[in-house]
């Protein structure tokens, strides 16, 4: 998005912004106060996922007619620089319960 709009920052300004950001992160000892962000966020992301299903089955409506005159042939085309890429994000996605499950054994009154 930035590169879109023709802003160019270098890694150490990215740096030097997220570090402060990170830190005061850091420094929160209670995590109930991260409950309505983790709201937001999980708004944030039920909202990505109707986007892409929504996008998913306009591609599919706005295909149909090309499905149905080659009924029997269904070709699905992977770049195979995509296929990294796909682990990474699936990596990503699934690391979370990694963090979760340890802090909430090592909580003294964890609440399900």
């Amino acid at each position: 998005v930035m590169d879109a709009c023709g802003i160019e920052l270098t890694e150490r300004v990215w740096i030097a912004v997220l570090v402060p950001l990170v830190a005061v992160f850091c420094w929160i000892r209670n995590l109930d106060s991260l409950a309505p962000l983790a709201t937001v966020a999980n708004l944030c992301i039920l909202f990505g996922l109707g986007v892409i299903v929504f996008d998913v089955f306009n591609l599919m409506h706005t295909r149909k007619a090309a499905l149905f005159q080659h009924p029997g042939v269904h070709k699905v085309v992977i770049a195979g620089t995509a296929i990294p890429v796909f682990f990474g994000n699936a990596v990503y996605a699934f690391e979370g319960i990694g963090v979760v499950l340890p802090l909430e054994n090592k909580m003294m009154n964890p609440r399900h």
